[in-house]
């Protein structure tokens, strides 16, 4: 069906209207932007990774601890960090050179999230199996099964022990039946054909005793597995393709842009106090105590308040956090999905996103109807427009 689609397509000239107008100095800039972000690709395959590597960066350019006690405004001039207990979310802050009152004039908030679709483990996931021991894995957000299967998966670990956190990881195969008889079983559709309880990785352990033995060696035993975060991911790295236009790896969704709104709040000058946000659990509906449902952005707005107009905690009302909201601009920064001919049936040609042409900006959104979407204000689009 894909190859019926293309011929039908028409022969279009392929342009890329944003690449195309920059010029050699730009494109030298663009493409050390495009290395480095491949790095940072790379090195943050999970929530705790994206969030350990944007402080990690943060830091070096002179950032400081936001929810120190002792920290003031002066200290903070460079900008403020965030993160949650967990490591699961960040924020991070910078002040206008000139002092403003963020009551009167509102904040600039800059959104992205951390999360991007993987398996999980079960609490329990160690099973022994004729082939050796397998781990019993869940789907973490929405993917087609069939993506996972005769998979070079990494398994990254996370636990806390007696109040220190443990990070582990090892490789792992995700396998398929052989194709010999998978004829026979694969007559369901493609929903059905490959069930998510048939996503387990094994692990190369012969027995139970030998990956237990495996966990000693970073101090962990077997009830340690159930406080434990297990992401796994696929194992190959990221990289430039030919042509050096397209980057190809795991987690473009949302890191792309994570990563781009720290470059932009480490060029920033700003005129109002602005933040950027990393949010976990968006690709299950930003929910729990890491998701942006929680109270994060409020308890940070509530410390910047504190820092930048010398109050204290005791100081801070509800009124004045509404007040504040109100006079501010939010964008929620995420992927959006560009028009190609293996999608075209789905898509609006006239209304989608195209490689290469710049920043999208995508005014409402939301399925069945716009259900549980959002549409941005007619003032907000003419500011960013």
């Amino acid at each position: 069906m894909a190859k019926k689609r293309r011929k039908q397509n028409k022969k279009t000239e392929v342009k890329r209207l944003s690449l195309d107008k920059l010029s050699s100095n730009e494109k030298t800039h663009l493409d050390a932007i495009i290395q480095d972000y491949i790095g940072f690709l790379g090195s943050a395959r999970t929530p705790h990774e994206t969030v350990e590597k944007v402080v990690e960066i943060v830091i070096d350019k002179g950032f400081v601890d936001g929810f120190s006690n002792s920290v003031k405004k002066e200290e903070g001039k460079t900008g403020l960090y965030f993160v949650n207990e967990d490591h699961s979310n960040f924020a991070l802050v910078k002040f206008p050179k000139a002092d403003a009152k963020e009551i009167e004039t509102g904040m600039n908030f800059l959104g992205a999230h951390v999360d991007s679709p993987c398996l999980t483990a079960k609490m329990h996931p160690i099973i022994e199996a004729p082939e050796g021991v397998t781990l019993d894995l869940i789907p973490y957000g929405g993917f087609f099964n069939y993506h996972w299967i005769d998979a070079d998966v990494k398994i990254i670990g996370r636990t806390m022990k007696n109040g220190n956190v443990k990070n582990f990881e090892f490789r792992a195969v995700i396998p398929d039946v052989t194709v010999h008889i998978g004829r026979k079983i694969r007559k369901g559709d493609i929903n059905t054909a490959i069930p998510a309880e048939s996503l387990d990785a094994y692990t190369g352990y012969r027995s139970k005793k030998q990956f237990l033995e495996y966990l000693k060696t970073h101090g962990l035993e077997e009830k340690d597995l159930c406080r434990s975060t297990l992401h796994v991911v696929p194992a190959f790295s990221p990289y430039l393709m030919p042509g050096n236009e397209m980057v190809a790896g795991y987690g473009h969704d949302d890191r792309v842009c994570c990563y781009a709104q720290v470059l932009a709040m480490l060029a920033a000058e700003p005129k109002k106090t602005s933040m950027v946000l990393g949010f976990d659990r968006e690709e299950i509906g930003s929910t729990g105590f890491t998701g942006a449902i929680s109270n994060f952005t409020e308890t940070v707005v509530d410390r910047t308040l504190e820092i930048s107009n010398g109050l204290t905690l005791s100081d801070i009302t509800d009124a004045m956090i509404r007040k504040t909201f109100r006079k501010s601009i939010m964008i929620s920064a995420d992927v959006d999905i560009a028009y190609d001919s293996l999608g075209s049936s789905s898509a609006d040609e006239k209304n989608a996103v195209k490689y290469g042409d710049g920043i999208a900006i995508v005014r409402h959104n939301g399925s069945g109807g716009q259900y549980s979407g959002n549409n941005a204000s007619m003032h907000l689009m003419d500011q960013l427009m």
